[in-house]
């Protein structure tokens, strides 16, 4: 038994009011302790009760193991307390399930993290006992763990710069071929060749055991990079692509990756570029990956982004994008406050999405495009998965309705679980007939591929003729109306929970999920520095629109960084997303420094967020 449950069983009749006392210091103890330290119990004592005692000065306890034992302290205390919900002071605590989401752990891996330092107590709720964590103790957790994962820096030695590499290489090269690999291996040449170039024995063998898989130190031509390498370095470069954090983000850095190939910085660029043309076409809704978009009359990949990115565009859908409810309680309020469908919303959300999958099929189609025009094709995409959205919530007023007239009753006064089940119905429902009217241009239509006629074999032409009422509510309400209907005779609802708004649930290609960092990376986004924070919001869109405060990034649509993107339309989180050239146009600054630093960016949130208790 641990000095500290001796000290708890002690403790065990005190008066809440007393033990609430005690509670309040045990928990800020934690902050002040070093794992490495010794401190006396009559000192924690102290500490804790604010009285001075002699009994205890004689018994030591390191500080990690005080650490490790004062959580349960902490949680017998509140149970000795009384505490109830109420007393919690909001925003400051969360419950064992929002913890688990939080980091994605199990509540078994929770129960291990209490052991470094997690503070708990035990709260009375409804004649039960539940436990809730400080998120004090979870951000303070957070950061340790943050600054444990970040690599330490070199000392003593430089690293070698490429010109010295190449100058390793040919030396060793030139050393094996006079005198045999047999007597030369990688270690001995290491160890003879950082001293010379002035660098550690692991760099240097580093740098040789690369160069003797590719083959640069033996044989014909060693010393000179192999044309053998060429499909090897086109092969793992499309790995690196596919890999979840570059395949839709800002992509690998070519010159690293280059030099651990020995490859041309060009060479690894293109395979880079081409990697994310494969991820742009494979994002793309199924009917638009093998239509050959319509002719757009002559208009350059440079015109036609700037096209699209205008200032009058961004003023018309820049507030038109939503980020959908993940609860059908969301989804109800939603179509009691946006109403029935306007018709010019609805026409500028549906030609935005036209507009919009045009330049991505364009980006996508081979050879190679530029870095920018695809990376313009990705930010479409993402942009026409917000306007989707909100198209899908204009549309959920009548789409309800619909389903009341089947079901006899409206959803929202159904009880759970048939409620949630039959708001996801009918979510999918819309999307699904959004999806089916928004197809790819007529076959040979010429000089109108934003117009009707190019769009006149999907039935959204109607949608631009002027009438009082928008034509897509009709095929939607007839959509739901069929699917309402089967689910009601199946008696079997969707299992997918929570609601969802994109990705293979609702038929989109897996990929199209990743066109943003995940929402567990969001908080991150305040550690990055203010100008690299505000850099990445702008290109995925988690400004809130018209606000004054937006600076230079983004012109008319952009605003202030909100906390979090939001959900409602027109919220933060639902403004355009820019691509890395208009930001760099709005900045005065090259595409290529907005690319390094959404690069950088991605990597650093994919590092903090990973920053949790495994």
């Amino acid at each position: 038994m641990s000095v500290l449950a001796e000290l708890a069983d002690q403790w065990r009749f005190l008066p809440a009011e007393t033990a609430r006392k005690h509670l309040e210091r045990a928990e800020a103890l934690p902050e002040r302790l070093s794992d490495e330290s010794l401190y006396t119990m009559a000192w924690v004592v102290e500490q804790i009760t604010g009285h001075r005692t002699e009994q205890g000065r004689q018994t030591q306890v390191v500080g990690a193991a005080l650490r490790a034992d004062m959580s349960a302290l902490v949680q017998r205390l509140s149970e000795r307390a009384g505490l109830r919900q109420r007393d919690l002071e909001r925003g400051r605590w969360l419950g064992v399930e929002a913890l688990c989401a939080r980091w994605g752990v199990s509540r078994r891996t929770l129960e291990r993290a209490r052991r470094q330092g997690l503070m708990s107590r035990a709260v009375g709720v409804g004649g039960q006992r539940r436990v809730w964590y400080s998120v004090a103790s979870i951000e303070r957790l957070e950061r340790a763990r943050a600054a444990a994962s970040r690599p330490a820096p070199a000392r003593g030695r430089a690293r070698l710069a490429r010109p010295d590499e190449q100058r390793m290489i040919a030396r060793a090269a030139r050393v094996r071929r006079r005198f045999g690999a047999r007597a030369w291996s990688v270690y001995r040449l290491a160890r003879h060749l950082a001293v010379r170039f002035g660098t550690s024995v692991a760099t240097a063998r580093r740098v040789l055991g690369a160069a003797e898989r590719l083959g640069r130190l033996d044989g014909p031509g060693a010393g000179r990079r192999p044309r053998a390498s060429r499909g090897r370095a086109a092969e793992l470069c499309e790995r690196a692509v596919y890999w979840r954090g570059t395949a839709i983000g800002p992509g690998l850095g070519g010159p690293a990756l280059a030099a651990r190939l020995g490859r041309s910085r060009a060479g690894v660029r293109a395979a880079l570029i081409e990697g994310r043309r494969r991820a742009l076409l494979a994002c793309l809704p199924e009917a638009w990956r093998t239509a050959e978009p319509a002719d757009s009359g002559g208009t350059g990949p440079d015109e036609l982004v700037t096209r699209v990115w205008g200032p009058e565009a961004r003023a018309t859908l820049g507030a038109l994008g939503a980020r959908g409810p993940t609860d059908a309680e969301g989804v109800l309020l939603a179509a009691r406050r946006l109403g029935w469908p306007a018709a010019e919303p609805e026409r500028a959300r549906v030609w935005g999405m036209l507009r919009l999958r045009r330049l991505a099929a364009r980006a996508a189609r081979p050879p190679g495009r530029s870095e920018d025009l695809i990376d313009a094709g990705l930010t479409a995409l993402l942009w026409d998965t917000r306007l989707r959205t909100g198209l899908a919530l204009s549309m959920m007023a009548p789409a309800l309705e619909t389903a009341r007239a089947v079901l006899g009753t409206h959803p929202a006064q159904t009880d759970e679980p048939a409620r949630s089940q039959a708001v996801r119905v009918v979510v999918r429902a819309v999307i699904g007939a959004i999806e089916r009217a928004l197809g790819p241009p007529a076959e040979g239509a010429r000089g109108a591929a934003d117009g009707p006629a190019a769009h006149a074999h999907t039935g959204v032409a109607s949608v631009g003729g002027g009438g009082a009422e928008p034509r897509l509510t009709g095929g939607v309400t007839l959509a739901v109306h069929h699917a309402v209907t089967r689910w009601r005779r199946s008696g079997e609802g969707p299992a997918s929970h929570p609601i969802v708004w994109d990705g293979p649930a609702v038929g989109d290609p897996p990929e199209r999920a990743r066109l943003e960092p995940p929402a567990a990376w969001w908080p991150c986004l305040a550690q990055l520095g203010r100008e690299r924070a505000r850099t990445v919001a702008a290109r995925y869109g988690w400004l809130e629109p018209g606000d004054a405060q937006a600076g230079a990034i983004g012109g008319a649509q952009a605003g202030s960084l909100g906390g979090a993107p939001g959900r409602a339309p027109g919220g933060p989180g639902a403004a355009a997303p820019l691509p890395a050239a208009e930001i760099a146009r709005g900045l005065g600054v090259q595409s290529g420094r907005v690319h390094r630093s959404l690069r950088r960016a991605w990597g650093t949130m994919r590092a903090l967020a990973g920053a949790t208790p495994a």
